[in-house]
């Protein structure tokens, strides 16, 4: 092979290179977009109202404040029950170390508002052993 072809060769095949890794880069993006679209997310809520994601989210982010040791906490799923006018009531159960280490699991009940300010305001918790 001629320098001449194999210069024009290694210049295609790295303009072919670049351009799979720009089509890749663009595909991976495209499909975690679509993909947390169609799952749903379990994010922070967001400004214009809670939904049940939210108020569960909110909710456990409060019961971890009362704990422990948050970062050990291991929430059951809840039940979740909007109360309407921007109120939710999530109850479920938690599992957690106290100061000593051992696993603790207690009930909670929580009461949550969304006063359409796009902050979650707590109304109620009953945390019980």
């Amino acid at each position: 092979m001629s320098e001449h072809l194999r210069t024009e060769w290694y210049a295609r095949s790295r303009l072919v290179y670049a351009s799979l890794g720009v089509v890749g880069v663009v595909a991976t993006i495209t499909m975690m977009t679509m993909g947390g679209a169609l799952r749903g997310d379990d994010g922070p809520p967001e400004p214009d109202g809670m939904d049940e994601h939210a108020a569960r989210y909110v909710c456990e982010g409060f019961v971890r404040g009362r704990l422990d040791a948050p970062d050990t906490a291991d929430f059951q799923r809840p039940d979740v029950t909007p109360l309407g006018d921007g109120r939710w009531r999530v109850e479920g159960t938690v599992a957690s170390e106290n100061g000593l280490g051992a696993l603790l699991r207690s009930s909670y009940s929580c009461l949550v508002r969304d006063d359409g300010d796009g902050e979650a305001h707590l109304m109620d918790l009953e945390l019980t052993d």
